[in-house]
């Protein structure tokens, strides 16, 4: 970790957490006897294998454990030449090609350039501010925005709160900052309609 092997991925501590399970699992090989096919067997018996709380880990966690793995093969590989290519690259294959395969009604946006990486739009977002000139817009914004348009158009609550995912209806109040204007139009249209059906 000190020599910088890892210091491009976010979180150091789960990085060094999977690491010592490997050290643990593997340690004992030389790095020229890692194959793809051991580490194959070493992926599904973290699948097989529950946690220490008695838990199944999920398939992003072992695919965390596959890529922190990968990370310090690929400096093994690349800055020390202490091999010659990473035994982890067929099982990362393996995992992009179940990618290809994933629902494509589920799509991705600002994915991470790293395999299995979190991902964070931070970067590509002041990346495209930055190309468009645009100063003092955070991400949040389009969601505030999109709340306050739709409120003004007269989306219901019910119709605010399943568009946002809130669980709470209260958790709208942060979002729709109603005008006294729209406030006047919407009293206006109900009283015409009351008014309108006492004349019918």
């Amino acid at each position: 970790m000190q020599s910088g092997a890892l210091e491009h991925h976010r979180s150091a501590r789960d990085t060094t957490r999977h690491l010592e399970f490997w050290r643990e699992r593997l340690g004992k090989y030389a790095l020229v006897h890692l194959t793809p096919e051991h580490l194959g067997k070493e992926r599904q018996l973290l699948v097989d294998t529950p946690t220490h709380r008695n838990t199944k880990r999920t398939s992003a966690t072992v695919n965390r454990y596959i890529a922190s793995l990968s990370a310090a093969l690929t400096y093994a590989c690349r800055q020390l030449r202490w091999i010659d290519d990473n035994p982890c690259f067929n099982l990362i294959y393996e995992l992009n090609l179940l990618f290809q395969s994933r629902n494509p009604s589920k799509l991705l946006i600002f994915a991470s350039k790293t395999p299995f990486g979190k991902i964070d739009i931070n970067k590509p977002w002041n990346e495209a501010l930055k190309q468009a000139g645009i100063e003092g817009f955070v991400f949040h914004s389009i969601r505030h925005h999109f709340a306050t348009l739709a409120a003004r158009s007269g989306a219901s609550n019910l119709q605010l709160k399943t568009a946002l995912g809130h669980k709470t209806l209260q958790m709208l109040e942060r979002y729709t900052h109603l005008d006294v204007e729209t406030t006047r139009h919407l009293s206006l249209t109900v009283s015409q309609k009351i008014l309108g059906s006492k004349n019918d």
